[in-house]
């Protein structure tokens, strides 16, 4: 399911639009409206919701490109989350995997804008002076071909920045196929970014979205950590600081689980933390 699937007005899904409303101020998240074929839905933050073709799911669709349970939709860290349900055809955004927004499409906006006036007024001029009409045409084709250029090596960044968001989930669901309800995982030794401003799963709200997702259970929290992280172990939990807004994360024993691309391994107590952390290096933030 493609966003143009979703904006057409004469295909088979009619025009799907989602509006979380206004920010009230106090990180709380406000409910989605989901306008679909179906009707209007109102989705309030507490649980998981299903979209698909299955008549039972929160939000129906009946289009041949949506599978029964095609994508989940959660608010969790102060926003809605989705997440494709590995369902047959996808679920895009401008053309790349959910929840990927490339920061090229703001940047398209911010830059065709400008663009197109100089295009006009360089028209103008190239009425009235030939000559420096030609070449200020010349220079805006450049800055398009540059931009063009951009806009390419961009979306192959976050297509493998999908890819691998992808391949952390498997891990984890290999390295971890059951977790207790209240579970804790620290992932060690996965990417954070592709680039700059890339995120695989940078954040600790972005990877407990997907965990809480895939898992269907909203009181688990998952904590990437870099070599520019820092964790201790303290007496009652595993203390994890980290630069910007990671801060510091206290993480109770008990129900702790440190999880690299090839092991994971349960956290009891002081010890065990201690002999975890010489046993988990921790790796670079950009693949």
């Amino acid at each position: 399911m493609t966003a143009a699937d979703a904006a057409s007005t004469d295909g088979d899904l009619g025009a799907i639009g989602l509006d979380a409303g206004p920010d009230d101020g106090q990180a709380k998240v406000p409910p989605l409206i989901v306008r679909g074929p179906g009707g209007t839905v109102t989705l309030s933050p507490g649980q998981v919701y299903w979209i698909g073709r299955d008549p039972d799911a929160d939000v129906a669709v009946d289009a041949p490109v949506v599978s029964w349970r095609h994508a989940q939709l959660l608010a969790t860290a102060g926003q809605w989350l989705i997440q494709d349900a590995a369902s047959t055809n996808g679920t895009f955004s401008s053309g790349l995997p959910v929840p990927f927004l490339p920061r090229v499409l703001g940047e398209a906006v911010q830059t065709y804008a400008p663009l197109v006036y100089a295009s006009v007024m360089l028209l103008a001029g190239l009425i009235r002076h030939p000559l420096a009409g030609a070449i200020g045409v010349g220079c805006v084709c450049l800055i398009l071909v540059g931009w063009v250029l951009r806009v390419r090596s961009d979306e192959g960044d976050w297509v493998h920045a999908a890819r691998l968001q992808d391949s952390t989930l498997a891990t984890l669901a290999r390295e971890l196929p059951v977790l207790p309800s209240r579970s804790a995982v620290v992932a060690v030794s996965f990417p954070g970014q592709t680039a700059p401003g890339v995120p695989v799963f940078e954040a600790t709200w972005d990877l407990s979205g997907a965990l809480q997702l895939t898992r269907r259970d909203e009181t688990l929290k998952a904590f990437p950590v870099f070599d520019d992280d820092v964790l201790a172990c303290g007496a009652r939990a595993l203390v994890a600081s980290g630069p910007g807004s990671f801060g510091r994360n206290e993480i109770a024993y008990g129900r702790l689980y440190l999880v690299s691309p090839t092991r994971h391994r349960r956290v009891t107590g002081e010890e065990s933390c201690r002999a975890a952390l010489e046993a988990f290096p921790l790796g670079p933030r950009e693949a």
